[in-house]
């Protein structure tokens, strides 16, 4: 990992991913959130631009976390930012056995100690989205067994998602990757865990009719925790 710390600037990522195109990013991430040339529009709102970039055989999905007001920059200059929180927290989900995308780099704008406008970058990751692929598939069986598993590892090691829309989960490769960790949080304590393990759980059952067969089966394999 390289680290590179300046008055202004905050970069952090794996030699593995080291390019010409990567340098150009970490130099000036803004210009390949606006160059058409370059990317896909994934995402834009007040919270988040999000692209994907390609270059030579390398794809990389870049994550913009945008301002909101003066009062928004104060808030967020003395805590961790948001791609901090998504570096960590992916190689968290690594770590203990949930597929996610690889992280790749992170980059803050600072002034001194202070921390301004930060971006995450993530390698990309080729997959149907969840809720198509098992609707399609419903005797997916491995899916299902995947599914449950990533509920199984984030409750034992208490981490949750926070956003666990099926719209999050791709299928690749016969497994499943969760993605989108903007909301993912670790636990100090059993309850606290306990309940975001729950809003998860709920969470990603919504994407179904209630009644539907999936629904319910999924109902009966993720794992449930009494209140």
């Amino acid at each position: 990992m390289i680290i590179r710390s300046h008055f202004t600037q905050l970069t952090v990522y794996h030699e593995q991913y080291d390019s010409p195109l990567l340098q150009s990013i970490l130099t000036n991430p803004d210009a390949y959130l606006v160059d058409r040339s370059y990317k896909k529009l994934y995402k834009h709102d007040r919270t988040t631009t999000v692209v994907l970039v390609t270059g030579g055989n390398q794809k990389f999905v870049i994550k913009r976390y945008n301002t909101k007001n003066l009062w928004h920059i104060i808030r967020r200059s003395v805590r961790s930012s948001r791609a901090a929180i998504c570096w960590r927290l992916a190689s968290r989900f690594i770590d203990i056995g949930i597929s996610t995308a690889p992280p790749v780099a992170m980059i803050e704008k600072r002034f001194g100690p202070l921390r301004g406008r930060s971006y995450y970058i993530a390698e990309h990751v080729n997959g149907a989205l969840c809720i198509d692929y098992l609707s399609d598939n419903a005797g997916a069986d491995h899916i299902i067994g995947g599914i449950k598993r990533i509920f199984s590892i984030m409750l034992a090691h208490r981490v949750s998602h926070g956003d666990m829309k099926a719209a999050n989960l791709l299928v690749t490769n016969k497994q499943v990757v969760l993605l989108d960790l903007d909301a993912a949080k670790e636990h100090k304590t059993g309850s606290r865990a306990a309940r975001a393990y729950r809003r998860d759980r709920s969470r990603f059952l919504r994407n179904w009719n209630a009644q539907s067969s999936l629904h319910l089966r999924l109902d009966k394999e993720i794992p449930n925790l009494a209140d």
